[in-house]
């Protein structure tokens, strides 16, 4: 229980130093340099608003795809697991060897 109560003691008092240190970094002057200036300024320039629209419409596409694929998958096995389901007599409607079978012979 004392190990329970120091490891929440050391969290919250790390969850304090993390606050202060937040708010105590926006007073910090940035150093100027051309270099880094150029750069950032292409950053900015560049549209990842759109290009991150676009990831998302095609991720959403592409799972909507495979979702239709796994669907389809998924009839297909219940199908073939309805032919080969025993009737209740005992009997069973096909067999899996029927089903596998050219033409309904071996």
């Amino acid at each position: 229980m004392l190990e329970l109560f120091l490891n929440l003691v050391l969290m919250v008092s790390l969850a304090g130093v993390i606050i202060i240190g937040t708010r105590i970094v926006p007073r910090v002057p940035e150093p100027k340099s051309s270099g880094v200036a150029r750069f950032e300024k292409w950053v900015e320039s560049l549209p990842l608003d759109r290009v991150d629209l676009l990831i998302r419409s095609w991720i959403h596409k592409s799972l909507r795809k495979i979702r239709l694929l796994v669907l389809r998958f998924d009839n297909q096995l219940n199908g073939y697991l309805e032919k080969t389901k025993d009737n209740g007599n005992g009997v069973e409607k096909k067999g899996v060897n029927d089903l596998l079978a050219k033409n309904g012979k071996k």
